[in-house]
């Protein structure tokens, strides 16, 4: 394992820091004590096991072990595109990936490759060919995730404060609301984070030795974060940030400067070229200043809610403190800190939407000024002769009950239906692969297709979805139109169609559809062509809102059927 007491040797506990040079008083030191773990090997492996059971506990407060993919509409495609690559791997590689992708894709038509970048999926196949295919194997991968960034939050802490205030800024960082619930979903965030931080260690490392070999890491570490999720380009704000904060600009002269932005291009632009058009449909918003005023009071409002104001201010002072120093702040401190501002600023002026995930890892970095905070209002504290209040601990006891008093409740995921209205699918012999349509008001298509495809052998059922046949709806939900005008012509397109199995989801939604209503009405008035086989809602609940219904008789239109998929193939080629 990688040991960054190493890479950040220059900035040791035996160094003092800004706070400490610049006063006059003696510097409080955080306790260390013994762990009940330490017989564990290695000390990253013992550390991130204590991490990964604190998530796999949270995830489990969240009712995660006992949900379905309906935390986030994003889930079920991340989902089934790793899915696909590692059946790709476990068949042997059979034939054209390209070809192998389309054909998946007609039968789970949740496949995001082009969306999304390639390697959150690629560690997810991975996971999945070593662990068996289902909602608790890619949960475990999740915790895994966030276990990793606490464990990195940790080592960052610990070189500088000891391991107490190590082990206690990657907990706080698990316990965050926003934290917690992206631990509880299948999404890319706690790998971005991941290789944010590994970026931010090598670039701290780059300013503090100037060693090429420190750059290239950051060129690489920052490659990794981008074909993660795009998000990821905002690391190129990183080194002009810290560079400014530093006051050293006499490092834009060293070619090892812009040695990672060779890196970046060379990894990085062949797939984003590739996948420009795809990764726009992810835009919700039109840029201009109206959006970077909007974004960036929505994120401060995330800050203040999420952190509570008792951990932001504490993580402010500690950025005060860090910048009290007449040269420039120190790297490390310059590094964060430029992760913090560039995560925002990036988010601000690129139009994917306010959501406070996508500065996730501006979350993490602030994290590490917390300690640093603490410190400081001890020492001011003491200084005061409030000899008592100006311990530590107490100060960060303090604020981790103002946390736990203030911070938003994190919401109970929650199970639908569709996990057993999926095995009830895939149990019955004569139903083995149909064709089967699925229509939903709320996330009822995705969720379907995954559960699915968790329980066959793929590929197998070819899942169409009614947002695909019966209407048009553009990537992010925003825009939708109807293609018929009435139930009549719902059903004809239906008949001719081998739809053998037809899934209605009746949870109530904000946004009624007219397609999902017309699919309503057609089963009600014609009950001798579409049988109700079951239904199927939340284990002990009395609201069952999935239904299944299988058609009476033989099904037909199949050459019909071949051009739809033809026309999707079509569709897939074109983007």
């Amino acid at each position: 394992m990688t040991d960054f007491g190493s890479v950040l040797s220059s900035d040791r506990a035996d160094k003092p820091s800004a706070v400490e040079q610049a006063g006059k008083f003696p510097r409080i030191e955080f306790r260390q004590h013994q762990h009940w773990f330490a017989a564990l090997p290695w000390p990253a492996v013992r550390v991130i096991v204590v991490f990964f059971g604190l998530a796999v506990l949270l995830q489990w407060r969240t009712g995660a072990y006992n949900a379905e993919f309906s935390g986030y509409p994003d889930e079920p495609a991340h989902f089934t595109t790793g899915l696909m690559l590692r059946d790709y791997v476990a068949q042997k590689f059979p034939g054209s990936p390209v070809r192998y992708a389309e054909e998946y894709y007609l039968h789970y038509p949740k496949v995001a490759l082009g969306h999304w970048p390639p390697l959150f999926y690629l560690f997810e196949a991975v996971w999945l060919l070593i662990f068996p295919v289902s909602w608790a194997s890619v949960m475990a991968l999740m915790a895994l995730y966030s276990a990793t960034d606490a464990w990195l939050l940790y080592e960052w802490t610990r070189n500088q404060y000891g391991i107490m205030p190590g082990y206690l800024t990657g907990a706080l960082f698990l316990c965050l609301p926003l934290v917690r619930g992206q631990t509880s979903m299948v999404m890319t965030e706690g790998l971005l984070v991941a290789f944010v931080l590994l970026a931010g260690f090598a670039w701290a490392r780059f300013l503090e030795s100037l060693s090429w070999r420190a750059a290239v890491m950051f060129g690489v570490f920052a490659s990794m974060a981008i074909l993660v999720k795009g998000n990821g380009w905002a690391l190129a704000l990183v080194p002009p940030l810290s560079i400014l904060f530093t006051r050293r600009f006499g490092l834009l002269k060293r070619s090892a400067f812009w040695l990672p932005a060779a890196i970046v291009i060379v990894l990085c632009m062949p797939w984003q070229i590739m996948t420009a058009r795809l990764a726009e449909l992810g835009w919700t918003d039109e840029a201009g200043w109206a959006y970077v005023i909007y974004a960036m009071s929505s994120f401060a409002r995330g800050l203040w809610t999420q952190l509570t104001p008792a951990l932001l201010l504490i993580a402010l002072v500690g950025i005060a403190a860090c910048m009290r120093h007449g040269s420039g702040m120190q790297a490390r401190s310059a590094c964060m800190l430029a992760i913090v501002c560039s995560v925002l600023i990036f988010h601000s002026i690129t139009p994917t939407g306010p959501e406070l995930r996508h500065v996730l890892p501006a979350f993490a970095a602030l994290l590490t000024f917390v300690p640093e905070g603490v410190r400081t209002v001890a020492d001011a504290l003491r200084r005061r002769g409030l000899l008592m209040l100006g311990k530590p601990g107490w100060i960060a006891g303090g604020v981790a009950l103002f946390l736990a008093a203030e911070a938003p409740a994190v919401p109970k995921l929650r199970s639908i239906g569709f996990e057993q209205a999926a095995g009830y699918l895939t149990s019955r012999p004569d139903l083995k692969n149909a064709v089967t349509l699925t229509s939903s008001e709320n996330l009822g298509e995705g969720l379907m297709i995954a559960e699915t495809e968790m329980r066959e052998a793929r590929p197998g059922h070819y899942m169409l979805r009614a947002t695909k046949l019966l209407a048009q709806v553009d990537w992010s939900s925003l825009h939708y139109t109807a293609l018929y005008g009435s139930a009549a012509q719902v059903r004809r397109e239906l008949n001719a169609l081998p739809i053998k199995v037809l899934i209605l989801d009746f949870t109530p939604s904000r946004r009624p559809l007219l397609h999902h209503g017309q699919l309503i009405q057609m089963v009600a008035a014609r009950p001798q062509e579409w049988h109700l086989a079951g239904s199927f809602g939340p284990t002990g609940g009395d609201i069952r809102p999935v239904r299944i219904y299988v058609r009476k008789g033989p099904a037909s239109g199949s050459d019909y059927f071949q051009s739809i998929l033809n026309h999707e193939l079509h569709l897939i080629e074109k983007r």
